[in-house]
Order: structure tokens, then C-alpha cells, then sequence
């Protein structure tokens, strides 16, 4: 998988190190959900915690091998899918 270096959570960074549209919940047809969100608070005139934003920010920051840390793992954590953050 591109961007996979064996440390990262496979699939969520591209080969230049930033996070793929799957990070960013785009959906398969292309629907990028966090701009849908962003456009529907501002539309109702709604407050809004960017979440996908500063998770971006900090998940792109620390780059595939250190961000894996943050991420839940078979290994320590005891789940298969190693796309979810732990909290």
C-alpha cells in the first residue's frame, strides 16, 4: 500500500506522507463527509469542533511511524483494523 512503511496504520498516509481521502472519511463515491459537515454548520449557522481538521493537523505532524502509536493495534490493543485512534 503506498505511503505503508511497515509502521504506519497501512492505507492511511500517501507516499509524500500525508493522509489518504479513506483518513479523511471521503467515501467511496467521493463524498468528503468532514466538507459536508463543515458545510452544513455553516449553513444552519451552527458551531463546529473540526475534529478531521486537528486530527490532520496532529496525525500529519507526527508522520506515519510516530503517529502509529496513536492508533488502535492487534498487538497491544487487541483489534484488527489498525485505521481507528485510540482515545
Amino acid at each position: 500500500m503506498a505511503g505503508h512503511d511497515g509502521d504506519s496504520p497501512a492505507g492511511l498516509f500517501d507516499s509524500g506522507g500525508k493522509l489518504t481521502s479513506t483518513a479523511l472519511h471521503v467515501n467511496g463515491v467521493g463524498v468528503d463527509l468532514p466538507a459536508t459537515m463543515r458545510q452544513v454548520a455553516t449553513a444552519q449557522n451552527a458551531p463546529l469542533i473540526d475534529l478531521t481538521a486537528r486530527s490532520k493537523a496532529l496525525v500529519e505532524g507526527l508522520g506515519p511511524s510516530a503517529s502509529a502509536k496513536i492508533y488502535l493495534t492487534a498487538a497491544t490493543d487487541g483489534v484488527t483494523c489498525d485505521k481507528s485512534a485510540s482515545s
